[in-house]
């Protein structure tokens, strides 16, 4: 998988979008980065991530019942030995919400069906074979994701 960088076509657009642009540059630029040269896990973000079709199918195919599909996804992939790479110089073009109720509108609550998956990615991360310094970074990330979702 290839992750890449949001380039914020509205930045401008007013002080909540520059905040929001910061946070998700800090997040990209530095979050990305740190977890990518230090070998450690890191899950894909929405339309600045590439995936090849093997990858997606090896890792158990995309789940939908999850809350966190993204992480979940990437972090089995990552388990079953496929490697992330982050470009920080390639950009996707990406708009962040310009007014305060887009912004704060929650994750939509768990539905019928759907399962919280916190504890099975965490179960998977702490059976692999991957270093101690890996699997606490990697059960640190997905336990503060989950909950905020």
């Amino acid at each position: 998988m290839v992750q890449v960088r949001w380039e914020h076509l509205n930045r401008e657009y007013s002080h909540l979008t520059q905040a929001q642009a910061i946070f998700l540059d800090g997040h990209f630029v530095i979050e990305h980065t740190a977890r990518n040269r230090s070998g450690r896990f890191f899950n894909f973000n929405g339309t600045a991530g590439v995936w090849r079709a093997p990858t997606i199918e090896d890792a158990g195919g995309w789940q939908h019942d999850t809350l966190t599909e993204d992480l979940d996804l990437s972090y089995r992939a990552q388990l079953a030995g496929w490697r992330f790479v982050y470009l920080p110089e390639v950009v996707s073009p990406a708009e962040v919400p310009v007014e305060m109720n887009a912004f704060k509108v929650p994750a939509a609550p768990l539905g019928e069906g759907q399962r919280p998956d916190r504890a099975q990615a965490a179960a998977r991360i702490l059976r692999s074979d991957l270093s101690r310094q890996v699997k606490v970074e990697a059960f640190s990330t997905s336990a503060r994701i989950s909950r905020t979702r």
